[in-house]
C-alpha cells in the first residue's frame, strides 16, 4: 500500500489517522567496523520499516514516523558513537510516545535496528501501557527471521558489522560499503557474547569490543545477492508482525467496546 509518512502530513491529516498504528524506526549512530557507515543501523531500520509498511494490505491503518538516529551505544564509543545512557533513552522514547499519545495516537510499533536498544525498549513496552494507556509492540527486525536463514549458511544474526549487516547494506546502499576494508577474519578467541562460558549465561566484559576490532564476524564474503535475499525475508516477516499487531489491537478494541 502507499506509505503514509508522519513528517509529510498536515496537522489535519494527522488528526484523521490517529486511530492507526504509528511505526517508529529506531537506530543508532556508531562505529561499524572499518568498512560500514556509522548510520548503518538507522539506515536498515528505516529501509525495513518503509518496505514492510508498503507490503501491508490497503485497509490496514499504519503511519510511518521519522527514524530515531541515536541509541544506547556506549560500548562503541571507543571507536566513535553518538550515544545516550539507557535510562536517558528510555525516558526519551517515553517522552516521544507521551507527546504522540497527547496528539491522539494510542498504538505504537517500535521497529528496532540496534541491538543495544533492545533491552531499553523492552522496559518502554512494559511501562507505556501502564503509564500512558497506549498499546506498544517492540520488534528488533532480525528476531523475525531467527531460525529461518539456515539455508543461507552460518550467518551470525544480526552480528555487528559482520556478514549479515554488510550484505544487507550492499543490497540497499552499496555506496556506503568499502569492501576493500571488510575484515576477512574474526577475533581469536571469539567475543565472550558469541561463546558464553555456560548455557544461559550472559557475560559482558570491559574492553571486549575493542579487543575484537569492533565487529562480530568476518564480512569479506558479503554479497549483494545474499543481502537482497535476507532483506526480502526480513521485510516480509516484519510486515506479517505489523499486520498481526494491527489486527490484535483492532480485535481488542472491538471486544472492549462490546463490554462498555
Amino acid at each position: 500500500m502507499p506509505v503514509r509518512r508522519l513528517a509529510e502530513l498536515t496537522k489535519d491529516q494527522m488528526a484523521a489517522c490517529t486511530g492507526d498504528v504509528l511505526v517508529l524506526p529506531l537506530g543508532s549512530t556508531e562505529q561499524h567496523g572499518p568498512h560500514l557507515a556509522m548510520g548503518t543501523d538507522t539506515l536498515l531500520a528505516a529501509e525495513v520499516a518503509e518496505s514492510a509498511t508498503a507490503e501491508l494490505d490497503e485497509g490496514l491503518g499504519v503511519v510511518l514516523a521519522p527514524s530515531l538516529p541515536y541509541g544506547v551505544s556506549g560500548h562503541h564509543v571507543f571507536a566513535g558513537a553518538a550515544s545516550v545512557r539507557a535510562e536517558t533513552y528510555q525516558r526519551w522514547v517515553m517522552d516521544l510516545l507521551q507527546s504522540l499519545a497527547d496528539s491522539g495516537f494510542s498504538r505504537f510499533f517500535l521497529l528496532n535496528g540496534h541491538g543495544g536498544n533492545h533491552d531499553s525498549l523492552g522496559v518502554v513496552a512494559k511501562s507505556a501501557p501502564l503509564d500512558l494507556g497506549v498499546s506498544v509492540a517492540v520488534c528488533s527486525y532480525w528476531n523475525t527471521v531467527v531460525g529461518q536463514l539456515d539455508d543461507l549458511g552460518g550467518l551470525d544474526v544480526p552480528g555487528h558489522a559482520g556478514l549479515f549487516e554488510t550484505s544487507l547494506v550492499l543490497a540497499v546502499r552499496p555506496d556506503l560499503v568499502d569492501m576493500s576494508r571488510a575484515p576477512s577474519t574474526t577475533a581469536d578467541p571469539p567475543a565472550v557474547w558469541a561463546s558464553p562460558p555456560h548455557p544461559g549465561l550472559d557475560v559482558q566484559l570491559p574492553g571486549e569490543w575493542p579487543r575484537v576490532g569492533g565487529y562480530s564476524d568476518a564480512s569479506a564474503a558479503a554479497d549483494a545477492a545474499l543481502g537482497a535475499d535476507i532483506r526480502t525475508r526480513v521485510c516480509s516477516q516484519v510486515a506479517h508482525a505489523m499486520e498481526r499487531f494491527v489486527r490484535l489491537c483492532d480485535g481488542r478494541s472491538t471486544s472492549g467496546g462490546a463490554h462498555d
